[in-house]
């Protein structure tokens, strides 16, 4: 039998129709889709007129290849179409019994809950459907069938993004032992358990300041913990394995990040007493910038003075390049917070040549080994 996962915390998941018409880099449901993805939902993959479309009369695409695609191309002929401009999107229709083609109410959404928009790729099977975009729910219309979601708070996610396997839908939907399926409705109510998890999953895939910021926003919608790109600390994160993996690697290489410095960074992390600068009321690890850079710690003092802090091992090439780091991440901090009060900078090795002293020294960055 088929698990529905529903929750009645707000929250709503919509399975909508593949759609390839938009921006490149994206998957798409931004104007009119490919003569080819027309026929597949209109006709179906067999040409049998067994598409999702293939019962809609007044479907624009079904007149468009009735008359063998001759005139002009419609422009936004389906929900999906401009769904990435109008962000609204409907609960479909009833399609049996004495209510059948009345609209389909989703009577558990609530305004300023998530809403997220998944699809999956034709020829694919439902086990790698995908998150496509993703929202705050700023009201519902027609008698609650239609979900129309804030524009200031909605993301569209890029294409190798969405299809990352530890992003997978079902990744958080599926119950060990269970079938993923999903047919009718149109739309499922999953808890905030789960939204909180994809949400706090896809964060760590994200490589803009905005994106982020987004995603924080929508996380504290659904009771997860902050982890706001302005300040809030990520540190609880650490303990997940793969999420650290992917910012190491980017950080890193694809070798990742060495044992003896992660060790160091967390020490620092767990131990702000050490740089000697007073009371340390936060402390965030693998600090992320607007311009993807990435500071090991960074830390604020009571009196709201950020300290950021580069970790190396030893050797005179890496601590010197950490050292340009530290001198780096001091800008980017006080840009972020386009504030006057300088940062402090540290650079932390277990061994740091003289040469290497002598530039800090000279550039304002102070030195710790460890």
């Amino acid at each position: 039998m088929q698990h529905v996962v529903t929750g009645g915390d707000g929250n709503v998941a919509f399975k909508c129709t593949f759609h390839d018409g938009g921006r490149l880099g994206y998957i798409g449901y931004d104007g009119t889709c490919s003569i080819e993805n027309m026929c597949r939902n209109v006709r179906g993959h067999d040409g049998a007129n067994k598409g999702p479309f293939s019962q809609l009369d007044g479907n624009a695409c079904k007149k468009y290849l009735d008359r063998d695609c001759r005139g002009k191309k419609p422009r936004h002929p389906c929900l999906e179409s401009r769904l990435l401009q109008s962000w609204q999107f409907g609960g479909g229709l009833i399609h049996s019994g004495d209510r059948a083609g009345e609209p389909k109410r989703m009577l558990q959404v609530r305004p300023g809950k998530v809403a997220l928009f998944t699809t999956r790729f034709p020829g694919t099977p439902e086990i790698e459907r995908c998150v496509f975009a993703i929202g705050r729910i700023e009201r519902l219309e027609d008698d609650r069938n239609l979900v129309v979601v804030d524009r200031e708070c909605c993301l569209s996610i890029p294409e190798e993004t969405a299809r990352k396997p530890s992003l997978g839908y079902w990744r958080f939907m599926h119950f060990k032992g269970e079938k993923p399926g999903w047919d009718r409705p149109l739309f499922r109510y999953p808890p905030d358990r789960v939204v909180a998890g994809y949400l706090d999953t896809l964060f760590w895939h994200l490589r803009s300041y905005e994106e982020c910021s987004t995603v924080d926003q929508l996380l504290q919608l659904v009771g997860g913990v902050s982890i706001d790109v302005f300040g809030v600390s990520v540190a609880r994160n650490l303990n997940a394995k793969e999420d650290r993996d992917i910012w190491s690697k980017e950080k890193h290489g694809p070798g990742g990040e060495g044992g003896q410095h992660l060790q160091l960074k967390e020490y620092i992390a767990a131990n702000p007493e050490m740089l000697g600068l007073g009371t340390v009321q936060r402390v965030f690890v693998e600090h992320p910038f607007i311009t993807r850079d990435r500071a090991d710690v960074v830390m604020q003092l009571v009196d709201g003075t950020y300290v950021v802090v580069e970790v190396e091992v030893a050797g005179e090439r890496s601590t010197m390049i950490g050292a340009h780091q530290a001198i780096k991440y001091r800008a980017l901090i006080l840009a972020q917070h386009d504030s006057k009060r300088v940062p402090h900078a540290f650079l932390v090795a277990q061994s740091i040549p003289a040469a290497t002293k002598k530039f800090c020294k000279r550039h304002g960055v102070k030195t710790l080994e460890i």
